[in-house]
């Protein structure tokens, strides 16, 4: 958080939350404490949204708990991200249509690539049962780490 402006820093009438987790991990806890902690007429600032947001989808779905919640958002480094303006909510639903134009077409070339596996008769899933070969050697793999025996 040493990078980030003053204002988010030293500001005295906001509660400040930061997680040290893997940029793709959605079970943040200081985004879930903020999460539960925001009220009505609340405004979440940041200084970027990759601090808040960790993909398209996760962005269209808290924004949507921010509105249904009645609490805006706001980037300080991306201006254009500011649900309290009618050109931010424009720009974010732009972004939520585009993401649901992205798992649509994710699902359509899903579904067309089931098609041409049955076509060419292909076993779709997983598989049913473990090959011989496979089942050995967790067997002797087992057998090695339950006798701490090491491999030569």
């Amino acid at each position: 958080m040493s990078h980030e402006p003053a204002v988010l820093r030293n500001s005295s009438n906001a509660l400040q939350k930061s997680n040290i987790a893997s940029g793709t991990r959605d079970d943040r806890n200081g985004l879930n404490e903020m999460l539960k902690f925001m009220r009505k007429g609340d405004t979440v600032l940041t200084y970027k949204n990759d601090r808040v947001f960790r993909s398209l989808k996760n962005m269209v779905e808290l924004i949507n708990r921010f509105n249904e919640t009645g609490v805006h958002f706001k980037s300080l480094s991306e201006p254009e991200f500011d649900t309290t303006s009618a050109n931010g909510k424009f720009l974010l639903q732009i972004f939520a249509t585009v993401a649901e134009f992205e798992r649509n077409l994710i699902s359509e070339r899903t579904k067309v690539g089931f098609n041409n596996a049955r076509k060419r008769n292909e076993l779709l899933g997983r598989p049913t049962d473990s090959k011989q070969e496979t089942i050995e050697k967790y067997h002797f793999a087992k057998h090695l780490y339950e006798n701490q025996k090491p491999f030569n």
